[in-house]
């Protein structure tokens, strides 16, 4: 008798990630590379497989730590969007799964590549909040304020 296998494997993942792209926002080509640090929630359901051994099943779902890495290009498209075409791979570290009445565990890691495509709409003209002149940089300090001259204070009135 030949093993037979049915399920679905689910995964959600919560990441915190940093993001870099290369050269100034108003180039028309811009490369990024990126990673990020989190959780993912990895969920087995209703899998069954049968065997001359009998049937075994699983149906249980762990959460754990997890991280990605990821690169991809944007295309500009003008002042205010770009496309981007980008890789990402996830993995999720060693969830472990109670088989049938929990008598038994099955370790794995959960591993997750996408190829994406986006459409990104930008806020504002300039893609860097503080780039005053358009030139995609940001000045190297801020403007100060004014000081006051130390001794009295003139409120126009006397």
């Amino acid at each position: 008798m030949a093993t037979e296998a049915e399920g679905a494997m689910e995964s959600l993942s919560v990441n915190a990630n940093i993001w870099y792209d290369f050269f100034k926002p108003t180039d028309g080509v811009r490369p990024y590379i990126g990673a990020g640090l989190g959780a993912s929630q990895v969920a087995i359901k209703d899998f069954s497989t049968t065997s001359t051994v009998g049937t075994t099943t699983i149906d249980d779902k762990q959460t754990t730590f997890s991280y990605q890495i990821g690169a991809g290009i944007n295309f500009s498209m003008g002042d205010s969007s770009s496309l981007s075409l980008g890789y990402r791979y996830l993995v999720a570290n060693k969830t472990e799964f109670e088989i049938g009445d929990g008598s038994a565990t099955v370790e794995s890691d959960y591993k997750h590549s996408a190829v994406m495509l986006g459409l990104n709409m930008y806020l504002r003209d300039n893609a860097l909040i503080g780039d005053e002149d358009g030139d995609g940089s940001q000045p190297a300090t801020r403007p100060r304020r004014p000081t006051r001259p130390a001794g009295r204070v003139d409120h126009g009135g006397e």
